[in-house]
């Protein structure tokens, strides 16, 4: 009977002889065959001095071509830079182009890439590339004076280059995991306009020629109508709009826009629905605006358009946004600040916390209450301190 072959990635039995070389010295050559991955019966030698060394060696050969067998196209022995250029191309340049990220994440992610990982490691073969090395670039970034922020994201874009070679073989366990915790990034005061704000706010944009010419108060009442995000509301068009039911008027947010790197502002649809509430109700006091932007739109056009009747980004928004209420005095307001607004009134409305997070379109409650919701004492409880002295 036949011998049966050897399986991919399997090694025969390790055989050692002493052998003269041309320069007359004697050595120890250990050998063995080697079923690679492309099928291929490879025969493997390794010489030393001693036995034991020339052993050794050889199956340090054998260990690492086993490892190349099993990680397919991503190997050990292949560098971070070719790993992470593949982890950007098939990961976040997907979800970006089926909406699941905005094209904004993935030019902060190549930022991160670019100017601080790279640079330090690149060159890297994803074998040296271990907890020792990853927390030396984080060291070094802190020393350079980088923020907790921008640490958490050099740490995130780099934990998900590893878990990349993980899947793929190149990696047995992600080094990230166990760098040193990073220090809480300290919570912004959360700030939402009040009813005498909103009135001076919209009273200054509505007389403002710049303003006015850049529909900067149309836009701001469209996020504190429905508490949406920015792109999400530049990517509804006219037929979005649903007023059907006098009753029940309606806005579908289901686009959002971003700038393409190479094909400039685009709209998508956002992939597994990330605002909770697709079809929302609007407020009676939103309807006047509403319609008259649905008439205007011509159906499938923009609600919002820039002055060319093209679809907007937020970047388009916020820039001019920020010069324009930098005028008016109100140099802490952001168009984020709409959320934040909207989240404050439905708080004081009694709405639960969770019902306000499912409207903004937040998984998780303690974001809503972190980033969203201003700080509250509890009455009944400093009554109860009352009699105390």
């Amino acid at each position: 009977m036949a011998r049966p072959p050897l399986p991919i990635g399997a090694h025969g039995n390790l055989k050692v002889k002493e052998i003269t070389l041309k320069n007359g010295q004697k050595v120890h050559e250990a050998r063995c065959r080697f079923r690679a991955a492309d099928g291929t019966l490879r025969r493997l030698k390794r010489s030393r001095k001693t036995k034991t060394a020339a052993e050794n060696a050889l199956k340090e050969s054998v260990v690492a071509l086993t490892e190349e067998t099993r990680s397919g196209d991503v190997k050990p022995v292949t560098r971070l830079k070719q790993v992470a250029e593949r982890w950007f191309s098939e990961e976040v340049m997907l979800a970006v182009t089926e909406g699941r990220k905005q094209p904004k994440t993935a030019d902060i992610y190549r930022s991160y890439l670019d100017v601080h990982i790279l640079p330090a490691m690149g060159e890297l073969r994803m074998q040296q590339v271990d907890t020792v090395a990853c927390e030396a670039l984080m060291s070094a970034k802190r020393r350079d004076g980088a923020r907790d922020d921008k640490l958490a994201g050099i740490r995130n874009v780099l934990s998900s280059v590893c878990g990349y070679a993980v899947r793929h073989g190149a990696l047995k366990t992600n080094p990230v995991r166990e760098l040193s915790r990073l220090q809480r990034v300290e919570r912004k005061e959360v700030r939402a306009l009040t009813a005498d704000e909103r009135t001076r706010m919209f009273a200054w944009l509505d007389e403002d020629e710049k303003a006015l010419d850049l529909d900067l108060g149309p836009v701001l009442r469209g996020l504190l109508a429905t508490g949406v995000r920015i792109s999400e509301l530049l990517g509804c068009c006219g037929d979005d709009v649903l007023l059907d039911d006098p009753s029940r008027p309606r806005l579908v947010v289901e686009h959002r826009t971003g700038r393409v790197k190479g094909s400039g502002v685009t709209r998508r649809r956002i992939a597994g629905g990330k605002s909770a509430v697709p079809k929302r109700p609007i407020p009676a006091w939103s309807v006047p605006l509403f319609r008259e932007r649905k008439l205007a739109s011509g159906g499938v056009g923009p609600l919002f358009p820039d002055k060319f009747g093209d679809w907007r980004s937020n970047d388009s928004v916020s820039s001019p946004l920020r010069k324009a209420l930098d005028r008016a005095g109100f140099d802490w307001v952001t168009s984020h600040v709409m959320r934040k607004t909207v989240a404050a009134l439905m708080k004081e409305a009694g709405i639960p916390v969770r019902d306000i997070a499912d409207w903004l379109g937040q998984r998780s409650t303690a974001v809503t209450e972190r980033h969203y919701l201003e700080d509250t004492v509890n009455e009944r409880n400093v009554r109860a301190l009352e009699g105390m002295m």
